[in-house]
């Protein structure tokens, strides 16, 4: 019995993950790994390369170059060169800012229900 309740919690948790994080991309038109992609390179203070990426968002290699193949065509990164450092362009920065203000505020909204307060931390990495 215990073991169907934990069931149930965890389906609950992850259906609230789901509208927190993957509606706004799935909106947007974007994949999780664009969506997350987008969020490490907003939050950087500096522009990252792919391996960073990779390393930091902790998907696969072919993974990030997919969603960087799609950031590319979609005119929300720059690149100089293909192992270059990546940054957002100007229409990049303006998609995160709608999507991530919105994510942000049902971030805040959920710290506020369980009592916390807000920190400034936006997307932690996956």
């Amino acid at each position: 019995m215990q073991t169907a309740r934990l069931n149930d919690r965890l389906s609950l948790s992850s259906n609230a993950m789901d509208r927190i994080y993957r509606q706004p991309a799935l909106q947007a038109g974007m994949s999780d790994s664009v969506f997350w992609a987008l969020c490490l390179l907003r939050n950087s203070p500096v522009p990252l390369t792919s391996a960073q990426l990779v390393q930091y968002g902790g998907l696969p290699k072919q993974t990030v170059s997919s969603a960087l193949a799609a950031m590319r065509r979609d005119g929300y990164v720059v690149q100089e060169h293909t192992r270059g450092p990546i940054s957002l362009s100007g229409h990049g920065r303006s998609v995160c800012s709608a999507i991530f203000s919105q994510v942000q505020d049902t971030e805040y909204r959920v710290l506020e229900a369980m009592g916390g307060r807000k920190s400034g931390i936006l997307c932690r990495a996956f």
